[in-house]
């Protein structure tokens, strides 16, 4: 399906044109507050959230994500895992609960906690034992390892302000002086 074939459907469906607007105003917003990089004050709280979104973020994110899925490996080892070997129709099952528990991993990191409890099985309070630990790892001990990163950042570029402002904006300067004509 090209574009010029998807556009005349795309136009006719208000749901999907008022998300195209919505992504366009996002990205619109987004180069504004670009443009706020020459003015001293707000350039470098532009840079400093800048780097906290780009650099901490994505060192959380990455973090989140390898806890996440090693809490997610054990409990779907307990609970899903079959007693013998594993079969080829074993499998699929398997990596069904393992994405299924994943997605649970992920809301109650948000601090959502499961609406059904497992009461029945030995396994049980392994699992329960489990949710509760990385519970308290993924909303308490991530989120404050997010915040000390943050913090340091924030330290960091309010140590040397001017550093921060002056070199993003001399590479913009020179940037645009190399756009002139002669």
């Amino acid at each position: 399906l090209s574009l010029h074939d998807a556009l005349p459907i795309l136009l006719g469906d208000e749901d999907h044109e008022l998300q195209f607007l919505a992504n366009g105003a996002l990205i619109v917003v987004i180069q504004c507050v670009f443009l706020l990089i020459p003015f001293r004050v707000y350039g470098a709280f532009v840079i400093t959230m800048y780097r906290m979104l780009l650099d901490d973020m994505l060192k959380f994110l990455v973090v989140w994500f390898i806890v996440a899925l090693g809490f997610t490996f054990a409990i779907s080892i307990i609970v899903e895992y079959p007693p013998s070997l594993p079969t080829d129709d074993s499998m699929p099952r398997f990596w069904h609960h393992f994405w299924a528990i994943f997605l649970e991993k992920m809301w109650m990191s948000l601090a959502r906690l499961e609406d059904k409890w497992q009461t029945d099985g030995p396994r049980y309070v392994l699992v329960a034992i489990l949710n509760m630990v990385y519970a308290l790892l993924s909303c308490i001990l991530l989120l404050n390892f997010l915040i000390a990163m943050m913090a340091r950042t924030f330290e960091e570029n309010v140590g040397n302000t001017h550093v921060t402002w002056i070199f993003p904006f001399a590479y913009n300067v020179l940037r645009y002086e190399k756009m002139l004509p002669k």
